[in-house]
């Protein structure tokens, strides 16, 4: 998963949570009512580059992010309608949700498979650290991470060799479901062919799965 600059051009919603902050205040989430979840799930995307935080799976293609981005007014605020887009906005440690609900740095937008199959049930197992958190100023995917190109699964970098930390990537490889079945099974399905066209010497654009994709091109190069 890629590594993410979360600035955010919400800027009415960002005026309203330090707003909140400074009186102690911390609205609950409440996704069908709030009058910012709009403003938030667009911002996010626009961050994200349209893809899902963990995986890379593309949620809104750049055409359609472009065009909603165009629904901010003059005070920042989102005046349109939530995107038809499989995505969520997710709480990426869940403890804080009942805490403070709105705060930026923890929410990010996934796709729904992951938000509501896999991300809540696996965090209750395991808990959730931020080794492997998107817009960590340390996050580096190519340190902590390789690529199998055979299965299409990411696991720990070899040359990890703490093994606190080593099982820490490994919790949260699974817990953001970055290797769960459906999502090897669409990162496949997408790249196999690319890679194969790429090794007849064919360059093909791509809308998502970056980091496994260059990653799987690195590995060719280096042995062939």
């Amino acid at each position: 998963m890629k590594k993410i600059d979360k600035n955010c051009i919400a800027e009415a919603y960002m005026e309203w949570i330090e707003s909140q902050n400074k009186i102690g205040v911390y609205p609950k989430y409440d996704s069908t009512d709030n009058k910012y979840y709009n403003d938030v799930f667009i911002a996010l995307l626009y961050a994200q580059g349209g893809l899902c935080a963990y995986t890379e799976y593309c949620i809104l293609d750049s055409d359609k992010l472009k065009e909603h981005i165009n629904f901010f007014d003059e005070q920042r605020k989102y005046k349109g309608k939530k995107p038809e887009c499989q995505g969520d906005i997710e709480h990426f440690d869940s403890n804080l949700k009942k805490i403070n609900a709105w705060q930026w740095d923890n929410l990010f937008v996934v796709d729904t498979y992951i938000n509501m199959r896999i991300k809540r049930k696996r965090e209750n197992e395991r808990g959730i650290n931020s080794i492997l958190k998107p817009d960590n100023q340390a996050y580096n995917p190519f340190y902590y991470l390789e690529y199998d190109i055979r299965e299409h699964e990411f696991y720990v970098n070899r040359n990890i060799e703490d093994d606190t930390l080593s099982l820490q990537i490994q919790d949260m490889l699974y817990v953001l479901g970055i290797n769960c079945d459906e999502i090897k099974k669409r990162r496949r399905d997408y790249l196999a062919p690319i890679v194969e066209k790429w090794k007849l010497g064919e360059e093909s654009v791509i809308s998502q799965f970056y980091t496994a994709h260059k990653m799987a091109i690195s590995q060719i190069t280096k042995h062939s």
